[in-house]
């Protein structure tokens, strides 16, 4: 049976759904795991939920970790997480799962495997692995969902799902078919609209940073910040240094170009609110990048990438003054003032997903 007959409607949207919940996240890359996590040991009936990004050679080298549900699974953390030490010592032929798992995947069978898949029950009831490991842990059933990260490397994504020893039932085929979409989706986002592991995540900035970071993606100048939160423009002026060290950017404009390209608008999660201020600027009805010239839209794209005047000359085989030019009649239509102005307005929720109207033409790429 194919794994889209075994989903059901209210299956696709509920694996929709979380995807969009992960996105609206996406900008920090603990909280959407958790988030995910959570949600995929909720749908699964499993007891706790892992996500593993590592190079799977041999020994295996893990370079990233995310856990869910020890705290109410009852099983003991510290024995299981000590199997993937044992994994990165030993290689994976340490686990009876792992190779029977890379067998039955040679083989075919589809990227979400549980143990029953792959081993009998009496092969791996009576493995010393069982014995030593999963007895102590509280551990029985187990399910294993691996696809490549996209991108060079050769990384993988694993998810490792489990339930305790009283719980005899394997898990079921759409709870597979579940995790499967989910997974492949979520994969393929890793490092686009889903931070990875490793890149910096605003929530570790101190709260009234993180507060600034906000007023800069709502497009607040530096004294429009300041009124915001009742600090000093000096103040205000050290918390952006602070967040452009901590991002790798070197301007308003580059970290604004960051957020938008990949997808993470102004939604701002980890943040607390911040008062507007009364009489705020308001914007009318959203003019239509489609409207502009074909060259004028091909330099509204290069600057919502955060490209430089003289990046986008170079990109367009265009002199700086036509740039200049291009670029005012960009404010205009926008009814904006700045290059950092017209990014945050289009950060504003409602505007990300019309990125793909700045897009080049076939007409203009020729």
């Amino acid at each position: 049976m194919s794994r889209s007959s075994l989903l059901r409607a209210a299956d696709n949207r509920a694996v929709y759904q979380l995807v969009g919940e992960c996105r609206e996240l996406g900008d920090d890359p603990a909280e959407w795991r958790r988030h995910l996590l959570a949600e995929i040991t909720r749908l699964t009936g499993s007891a706790v939920s892992l996500e593993i990004e590592g190079e799977f050679l041999d020994p295996f080298r893990a370079t990233g970790r995310a856990e869910w549900g020890w705290e109410t699974s009852g099983l003991d953390r510290p024995v299981f997480l000590s199997i993937q030490e044992e994994l990165a010592r030993r290689g994976g032929g340490f686990i009876p799962m792992v190779p029977a798992y890379l067998a039955s995947r040679h083989a075919g069978l589809a990227p979400c495997l549980s143990r029953k898949d792959v081993l009998a029950d009496a092969q791996w009831y009576r493995s010393r692995y069982y014995q030593n490991y999963h007895v102590p842990s509280g551990v029985n059933h187990i399910m294993y969902c691996i696809f490549p990260k996209p991108g060079p490397g050769g990384k993988l994504s694993a998810l490792t799902l489990v339930r305790p020893l009283q719980e005899r039932r394997d898990f079921s085929a759409r709870q597979k078919g579940i995790v499967q979409e989910l997974h492949e989706k979520i994969t393929a986002m890793i490092c686009g609209p889903l931070a990875g592991f490793h890149e910096p995540s605003p929530a570790q900035l101190p709260p009234r940073v993180r507060q600034l970071l906000r007023c800069l993606l709502e497009g607040d100048s530096d004294k429009q910040a300041a009124c915001r939160l009742g600090l000093g423009r000096h103040t205000i002026n050290q918390y952006a240094k602070t967040i452009f060290v901590h991002f790798g950017m070197g301007s308003r404009a580059e970290l604004l170009a960051r957020w938008l390209r990949r997808g993470w608008g102004n939604r701002c999660a980890w943040a607390d609110s911040v008062p507007y201020l009364h009489g705020a600027q308001t914007f009318p009805p959203n003019p239509s990048p489609a409207d502009l010239p074909p060259r004028v839209r091909q330099t509204f794209r290069c600057l919502l990438e955060g490209d430089s005047d003289k990046q986008i000359a170079a990109r367009l085989g265009l002199g700086r003054h036509t740039i200049n030019q291009y670029a005012k009649t960009i404010f205009a239509h926008f009814g904006v003032r700045s290059r950092a102005e017209l990014l945050a307005r289009w950060l504003r929720p409602g505007w990300g997903n019309e990125y793909a109207l700045a897009q080049p033409t076939a007409d203009e790429q020729e």
